[in-house]
């Protein structure tokens, strides 16, 4: 048995930039897909508006970014990357060698 505890609250502040790129270099997606989404990642910036009045410019070095539409699928595949490797590490913990 595994147990597992995630926060899904806070669960887009969890994970860097670089362990979403290495998640997905984990499955067979093609390196230009990779490369347009680490474009997507690269220098950006936000806003947050408070009440009428809105921040100064500040940039986003790591974490999802809320409200991308590509963090829920980024957020699954870095999921199933997890999940995955933790069944080979039961698997291998559990084998008869």
């Amino acid at each position: 048995m595994c147990l597992a505890f995630i926060n899904f609250r806070q669960a887009y502040d969890s994970f860097r930039r670089e362990e979403i790129y290495v998640a997905l270099q984990y499955f067979p997606i093609p390196n230009t897909l990779i490369r347009l989404v680490k474009a997507t990642m690269h220098n950006t910036v936000a806003k947050i508006q408070v009440q009428t009045e809105m921040t100064i410019l500040f940039e986003i070095r790591d974490d999802l970014k809320q409200g991308d539409g590509l963090a829920p699928l980024l957020f699954n595949v870095i999921m199933e990357c997890v999940l995955r490797k933790i069944q080979v590490i039961k698997t291998q913990r559990y084998s008869i060698n």
